[in-house]
């Protein structure tokens, strides 16, 4: 598929975007595995192992696991449209080249994704504090 591709409609680039995902699984797969990663981990204190060395190592594995999906993740979102990009364009692309993008594009997300979430979640608690105070229909 050419750069055509992007005057089509939506249906064909959602099939162009399906087939590079096809072509080049290693992608979705890195996609799901920050996501797994952080799940292999037990939450808690309660799911700890008795022995306190290994509740500490345990631990501080769950810290690491927590910061690396931080500092990945929001990277990898900015690598993702390049990946897809390249595929639309018709140049192929390694997995190696897009990991070593994955450092530049993690401030420029984390510095996207801030101001995002502070307006995000101060609709989320309004909204949250005006269902609280609506008063409930009694019962007659």
């Amino acid at each position: 598929m050419g750069t055509s591709a992007a005057h089509d409609g939506f249906g064909s680039d959602l099939l162009s975007a399906g087939l590079a995902l096809i072509r080049q699984p290693s992608v979705p797969l890195l996609s799901l595995a920050p996501w797994l990663l952080l799940d292999a981990f037990p939450k808690g204190r309660s799911s700890l192992p008795h022995e306190p060395a290994q509740a500490w190592v345990v631990h501080v594995c769950e810290i690491g696991a927590e910061t690396a999906f931080i500092l990945f993740v929001p990277g990898w979102f900015g690598v993702e449209r390049i990946f897809f990009q390249r595929h639309f364009e018709g140049s192929p692309v390694r997995l190696r080249h897009l990991l070593g993008l994955v450092k530049p594009f993690v401030g420029r997300f984390l510095a996207l994704g801030v101001p995002f979430a502070i307006v995000v979640l101060t609709f989320v608690f309004a909204l949250g504090g005006l269902i609280r105070r609506r008063p409930t229909a009694k019962p007659r």
